[in-house]
């Protein structure tokens, strides 16, 4: 008797029990182009196929950029926001191909300001800031001709860094540090971020080969997790050179590209800048065991290009209850 009381009890108190399970979603921003390089502006979710680590994810939404709220071309331009950062080098010897990037942007700054909001940084010794994020074109024109040292510092609009920003950037050495100080800079602020990295090279050269330091797997994930795209215009007037590698990896890893600038560097700035407008956004649920957190997204039946960040990086996440 007393047995099934207790049966009847316990019964009755998984009843009246409200079991509730967290499951973690994660995001990832993608771009999709087809076999002419056009953007495709109708995928849905049954187009893509992605896994984690060789383990297939469900998608649960799928945002096309038509599907933001925007309500203005100002609300446009605050919701997407570009970099320009400028690799420099300590020898000058790079001075010319500096210029020349600089003057194939000139035909394309229009465009830039009517799309986006963008600021001004380079790399030297250390990190520095031209301009706060701007849709004044006499301000990034500005801005531009500070960075070659051709004009004084155009007037600050509100900053937007904090002083651990202004030391952050001041004590960053390397390119990759750079990287990482920028990185954090822009992990607070709302909105699509992309990076157009106008320089020459990522990594260190070794006789075994490019070597990366832990600042660039650092800067690489920070970069992924703030949704942080970096498209690499790459300077250098070879054909070929060693550290092009870095800059490509950095841009495969982030969900950015890759182009050089010796040849129709005009016209890859152009491609570039329409390559880098806010993509899809997809949600799916977080894997419950994670291992190196390695991206694959893949087209089913369609031809085209995606482009993507590849990693998984550990993150906080958004949580939905089911």
């Amino acid at each position: 008797m007393n047995l099934i009381v207790g049966l009847f009890v316990a019964l009755t108190w998984a009843q009246e029990l409200e079991l509730k399970v967290t499951v973690s979603k994660r995001q990832l921003e993608f771009r999709a182009f087809d076999e002419h390089g056009d953007v495709i502006r109708d995928l849905t979710a049954s187009d893509l196929n992605l896994t984690i680590d060789g383990h297939e994810s469900s998608i649960d939404v799928l945002l096309s950029p038509s599907d933001y709220p925007v309500s203005s071309d100002k609300d446009a331009r605050h919701r997407f926001r570009v970099v320009l950062l400028f690799q420099k080098d300590l020898t000058g010897a790079r001075s010319a191909s500096l210029m020349k990037s600089y003057q194939q942007l000139q035909p394309h700054i229009q465009d830039l300001v009517r799309d986006a909001s963008v600021a001004v940084f380079s790399f030297r010794s250390h990190l520095k800031q031209h301009t706060d994020f701007t849709s004044d074109i006499n301000q990034l024109q500005q801005a531009l001709l500070h960075m070659l040292g051709q004009a004084e510092m155009p007037p600050a609009s509100e900053p937007r860094h904090t002083k651990e920003d202004l030391e952050n950037w001041k004590d960053s050495a390397t390119i990759e540090q750079a990287l990482k100080a920028l990185a954090t800079s822009l992990a607070t602020i709302e909105g699509d971020k992309v990076i157009l990295f106008i320089g020459w090279g990522v990594g260190e050269f070794t006789p075994a080969g490019i070597r990366y330091s832990p600042d660039y797997y650092a800067a690489r994930d920070l970069l992924i997790r703030s949704q942080i795209s970096v498209f690499m215009l790459d300077y250098s007037q070879a054909d070929y050179h060693s550290l092009e590698e870095g800059l490509k990896l950095l841009a495969t890893d982030s969900g950015g590209d890759y182009a050089r600038l010796n040849e129709f560097g005009q016209r890859e700035i152009g491609r570039f800048l329409t390559m880098s407008l806010p993509g899809y956004q997809l949600l799916f649920d977080e894997p419950t065991q994670l291992g190196k957190g390695r991206i694959k997204l893949k087209l089913k039946s369609r031809k085209g290009r995606l482009i993507y960040p590849r990693w998984l990086t550990m993150a906080q996440t958004e949580s939905g209850t089911d």
